[in-house]
């Protein structure tokens, strides 16, 4: 297994061991930095996949050396996760603003630096005005949400562009399926105007639409307004931002979180990969690996596939036959979902002692 490229900048000795012994060389490669400048070189000499940016250092700060890279890297390929003291706030903010993926308050603690950075890796990238649910509970922790509502809105949308939703408009009888081409947390939700024209007597400010959407495995719901509808240069709606949410898990069999060495191959194309199982359940898991940009084709959505993984306390791999749900790819990593076919009875039986075990200790 290709393992992570993780560059951590830190000045402080003490704080370095810390990473040192959290960080398993046998899933991460480290390479470490103890100033600013150092961690720009590094950065585009080495090209890391994930970087822990100390916000102090001794010659230019963490803000720095975030917008350098910023500016450098328009995709947001490389990961950042910002380590900060607890009086580091408005820095910390100032770093959402300019992209980051999570932060860490100090003092850190090596058991957890693992678990955080792979989540981290393993969240697709978004726009930077899509803070993560993750820094949301996060900064609640610290008590630091209720000190700026403006930038840190009281929810957090689980949704993309381009993700399909359900409109029920009131005083239309269908529910029509239309795209979210757009989000402005805490402001408004745009999506196209249905290709429907006898809607758009109903599109006028303040009519009351219902939205439902699916994402990864659960049903969202919420109550909105049309704030503005436009016709030119394409036909969109303007909705108002929700104030609550309602949501309905789909899944039958409850997942857990994980991080399992895997090996996964198609059956149709023979492709390989090896990579990790980032949670798992009876019926099925989600396993993330490094890839080409033009691998994105080797595994389609029904692939009969063949998973093969390591359970902790396990001398043997367990291996398991089943079908890609579904596919995506995010830069240079690619995700499947995987539906298990029927395993046999000894390894459905280590798979629900392994989930009992977890679910205790979470």
């Amino acid at each position: 297994m290709k393992k992570l490229k993780v560059l951590i900048v830190e000045d402080d000795r003490g704080t370095q061991a810390l990473y040192k012994h959290g960080l398993s060389s046998q899933i991460f490669e480290c390479s470490f930095a103890a100033t600013g400048g150092a961690a720009l070189d590094a950065y585009r000499e080495w090209h890391p996949d994930i970087m822990v940016l100390d916000i102090g250092l001794p010659d230019i700060d963490g803000i720095s050396v975030l917008k350098a890279i910023r500016e450098e890297s328009e995709d947001d390929e490389i990961h950042v996760i910002v380590a900060s003291s607890l009086s580091d706030r408005e820095r910390v903010l100032e770093c959402i603003r300019i992209g980051i993926q999570d932060f860490i308050v100090k003092p850190i603690h090596s058991k957890t630096i693992s678990d955080k950075i792979l989540k981290c890796y393993n969240r697709p990238s978004g726009d930077k005005d899509n803070l993560d649910n993750e820094i949301i509970m996060e900064m609640s922790k610290h008590n630091w949400l209720s000190l700026d509502k403006v930038e840190i809105n009281h929810i957090i949308l689980q949704i993309n562009y381009g993700i399909e939703v359900q409109l029920e408009i009131e005083g239309v009888g269908a529910r029509l399926r239309t795209f979210v081409t757009g989000i402005h947390h805490g402001e408004y939700v745009l999506v196209q105007c249905p290709k429907l024209s006898a809607i758009e007597t109903k599109l006028y400010e303040g009519n009351s639409v219902r939205v439902l959407y699916l994402y990864s495995g659960t049903v969202y719901a919420f109550n909105s307004k049309v704030l503005n509808y436009i016709k030119n240069p394409m036909k969109l709606i303007f909705l108002s931002y929700p104030e609550s949410v309602e949501a309905h898990e789909l899944r039958k069999n409850q997942r857990v979180d994980c991080y399992l060495p895997a090996r996964l191959r198609s059956k149709v194309k023979n492709s390989e990969y090896s990579g990790l199982v980032i949670d798992i359940s009876i019926g099925g898991c989600r396993f993330v690996a490094n890839c080409q940009n033009d691998d994105s084709r080797s595994i389609l959505v029904g692939d009969d596939i063949e998973l093969t993984l390591e359970l902790a306390g396990l001398k043997d791999a367990v291996s398991f036959s089943g079908r890609s749900k579904n596919v995506a790819q995010d830069g240079r990593r690619i995700s499947v979902g995987i539906e298990f076919g029927d395993p046999d009875g000894n390894t459905l039986k280590t798979v629900e002692t392994y989930l009992r075990t977890i679910s205790h200790l979470l």
